[in-house]
């Protein structure tokens, strides 16, 4: 009962004084308690903003009016002391505080603590509650040290339509434009400018101190033909700031020049989203497009990224990053780079890098949790890196990436680094290794995978995806997984070492071996398929158990089981038919090691054969080259029981005809285009023939080829089998 005339009693006063209210039923004050049934304020009185066409550096209405007529108006920068309706606006503190009864229809869900509010009454209760929006940048209860933004010209809870209009700042620390306070700004055809270098590059990077346009405090701009170009440090060209917070952009033009001066930039749950665009930095450390914090969204379409200082990628995420049909090149830095626990998405895309790689997935905080993970797709995109490392580089976080029919070009021949230690790695006294997971859909793969003894990594294949590479071959990775489904290759370079080897052909004819050997973990409860057991792979080399004691190949072969561990090329392959009508016979002492291969044009590899019938049967057998033929040459070709052809078939389109046939167990792995009168596979879906790219051709009016229907048929690694016009 005292506590409510006590409130009574302060509303009286307060409306004798004029301090608190602006009417009998009216408080204003700062939230310091609130729970469901009772608020404490400490009270004041409160002046509301002056309206920004009013303040100093602005134009009048009938101003703004005749500009969106087409005339131009220039808004210059002031500093936020030095502006009298600044100074002369909101809340004061009177040095008193009182608690006041809420009637059972206020809602206090939304409010926090240090939130100034507006306190209506219906007789002694709190009716209604009114946020003020006295908060910070990013729209949560102003806190020490938070940044108080200001600009040349200002919207604050109101909504503006601004036509044909320039901008202009040239003092440090005030942007352009501010849209804050859950303002609303419409603008086309305006010019943005600013000069004069942040003071603090910290702020710059968290709260868009300085920025060309800064939109904040669940605000939202759409902005249409309009230029940005900034000259000045710390300058962030579009910034969204805040939880709510939103800026469209479409048909704009961004130019940054000193450092940390990004295009597009969103923290702490800003969204923006841009598309037909041109965003060209050239400071350090300004990266295009950068999504820094949580909740952060970035969506851009159709626009050219351009970076050139140094540590600007074309991409930061530490948020959510999707690009379509963008465009874009890094001189001195990564493709992107993706923090743990964010995520970028590629489609459509053309981006090049330099810098230390191509792609870095990293964690650079120390409070990583197991449950993080950094997240790059991309999809009928070309990724190109002209640095001399690996393509993908992930240290100290989980991550992962999911390629679909994109293109992949770097040098280093190592296709992904999996480590704890090395450029770029995380700036933390405690340093953890890496684990990846890298899936290719209907993606083709080369190079090698790599890994120290703190990561992991795992491989997944699947809709006609391939490797032509080798994985962990040091044997020094905490775990290495392979998975492949059944129209998958692995094209194995070097001898590799995997934990867990998952294959739904479990023939395994699917990996070529090219004479290594892989080596599995026979102890592991994944590998169970396998028995144990040594599997001869299609290319000579052999899947087989590792010794657990000394990390090397058991030195038990399945003699007893009969099976055959190695099926190299040897004098087995036979001519069953041959037409002798020159007086030529077929040399089959082909060796292991010679170069070219096995299959020549007559003449190199074969004695002279001037216009033969050739038929060439290989049995289990590895052979490597091309085939070729003369304008008289009629060749047929026969891939049986795990036989595997690296190489082209009639390259050069001159033989009179060439038949190709394989069985399922056999595969062909297509080095060049190749020509074919008749096709027979009996694997119909054609999953046993590698093309890396190829085009197999082939006769649609061959009787023979009625199986293809005169279809195209999509071959793992990304060519074709089209019939020839």
């Amino acid at each position: 009962m005292f506590r409510k005339k006590a409130a009574l009693l302060l509303i009286v006063l307060a409306a004798c004084t004029g301090l608190a209210a602006c009417s009998d039923n009216v408080i204003y004050g700062k939230i310091t308690h609130i729970s469901s049934s009772e608020i404490t304020v400490q009270t004041g009185s409160y002046q509301k903003p002056v309206s920004p066409d009013q303040e100093s550096g602005t134009v009048s209405e009938n101003q703004e009016n005749e500009n969106q007529g087409g005339a131009s108006g220039s808004k210059k920068g002031n500093n936020p002391a030095e502006s009298s309706a600044e100074a002369n606006c909101g809340f004061t503190p009177d040095g008193d505080a009182a608690a006041y009864t809420l009637s059972e229809d206020v809602d206090t869900g939304n409010l926090t603590e240090g939130e100034l509010v507006k306190l209506t009454f219906t007789g002694k209760l709190v009716s209604s509650i009114e946020t003020l929006q006295e908060k910070s940048i990013l729209g949560t209860s102003p806190k020490k040290g938070d940044v108080s933004p200001s600009a040349a010209y200002t919207i604050r809870h109101q909504e503006k339509t601004l036509v044909n209009q320039d901008f202009d700042s040239s003092e440090p620390d005030i942007s352009a434009v501010l849209v804050a306070d859950q303002g609303t700004l419409e603008l086309r055809e305006g010019r943005l400018t600013k000069s004069g270098n942040t003071t603090s590059q910290a702020n710059s990077s968290a709260y868009g101190l300085n920025s060309i346009l800064l939109t904040c405090g669940g605000s939202s701009a759409s902005v249409k033909n309009t230029t940005f170009h900034s000259s000045a440090a710390g300058s962030n060209a579009v910034f969204a700031a805040g939880k709510g917070t939103k800026i469209r952009l479409a048909k704009f033009k961004i130019n940054t020049t000193e450092s940390l001066s990004c295009g597009l930039h969103a923290v702490c749950g800003g969204t923006i989203v841009a598309s037909n665009g041109k965003i060209t930095t050239k400071g350090a450390k300004c990266a295009p497009v950068y999504a820094s914090g949580e909740d952060n969204v970035i969506k851009v379409r159709n626009t050219t990224l351009r970076a050139s200082g140094k540590g600007s990628p074309c991409i930061y995420s530490a948020g959510t990053v999707t690009c379509t049909n963008t465009s874009g090149s890094a001189a001195s830095s990564q493709i992107a780079i993706v923090e743990g626990d964010s995520k970028i998405t590629l489609k459509d895309c053309i981006l090049q890098g330099a810098g230390n790689h191509g792609i870095l997935l990293r964690q650079s905080s120390t409070e990583q949790t197991a449950t993080e993970e950094a997240v790059l797709k991309a999809a009928d995109s070309k990724l190109t890196t002209t640095s001399k490392g690996p393509m993908f580089y992930i240290t100290n976080t989980k991550a992962s990436s999911v390629l679909e029919n994109s293109s992949l070009y770097f040098s280093s021949g190592i296709l992904a680094k999996v480590s704890g230690k090395g450029t770029d790695s995380a700036k933390s006294s405690k340093k953890s290794g890496g684990d990846f997971t890298l899936k290719g859909i209907g993606q083709v793969f080369k190079g090698d995978i790599i890994c120290d003894a703190a990561s992991s990594v795992s491989l997944v294949l699947t809709d006609r995806s391939s490797l032509k590479g080798a994985v962990n071959h040091s044997g020094k990775a905490k775990s290495a997984s392979v998975s492949l489904d059944q129209s998958s290759f692995w094209s194995v370079s070097a001898d590799s070492y995997v934990t867990e080897l998952m294959n739904q052909k479990t023939s395994c004819s699917n990996i070529l071996s090219n004479g290594h050997t892989i080596y599995y973990d026979a102890g592991n409860s994944a590998n169970k398929w396998l028995g144990g057991k040594t599997v001869a792979l299609p290319g000579g080399g052999k899947l087989t158990p590792v010794r657990a004691s000394s990390g090397k190949e058991s030195a038990e072969t399945s003699a007893a089981s009969g099976e055959k561990t190695d099926s190299s090329i040897s004098p087995d392959l036979s001519a069953d038919k041959l037409d002798t009508d020159a007086g030529d016979t077929l040399q089959t002492d082909v060796e292991q090691d010679s170069k070219p291969a096995s299959f020549k044009k007559p003449g190199s590899g074969y004695k002279e054969n001037r216009g033969t019938n050739l038929t060439l049967h290989g049995t289990g057998q590895t052979l490597k080259g091309d085939v070729t033929c003369t304008s008289a040459d009629t060749v047929s070709l026969s891939l049986t029981k795990r036989t595997t052809l690296t190489g082209a078939v009639n390259p050069n389109r001159k033989a009179k005809s060439v038949s190709v046939f394989l069985d399922k167990s056999s595969t062909w792995n297509v080095t060049g285009d190749s020509y074919v009168t008749e096709l027979t596979n009996l694997d119909a879906s054609c999953r046993n023939i590698l093309s890396n790219g190829y085009t197999i051709y082939y006769d649609k009016s061959c009787d023979s080829n009625r199986w293809l229907s005169g279809k195209t048929i999509s071959l793992p690694g990304g060519g074709i089998l089209t019939p020839l016009k």
